[in-house]
């Protein structure tokens, strides 16, 4: 085996027996990683909304 293959193989053993701990952080990842695409565009839309509100005449 060469030494790429050996690491996964290691990491998928490790992670097979740490299951749990493994899921829990591989979603707290994908939801900090969510959360940074959301938030963003979430401000934005905000920021174009008020720039509109005030460049709109009464």
């Amino acid at each position: 085996m060469s030494k790429p293959e050996q690491l996964v193989a290691e990491i998928m053993t490790i992670s097979s027996r740490r299951c749990l701990t493994t899921n829990s952080l591989t979603t707290i990842f994908f939801y900090l990683l969510l959360a940074s695409h959301v938030v963003p565009s979430l401000g934005r839309n905000q920021s174009t909304q008020t720039y509109r509100d005030q460049n709109e005449p009464n």
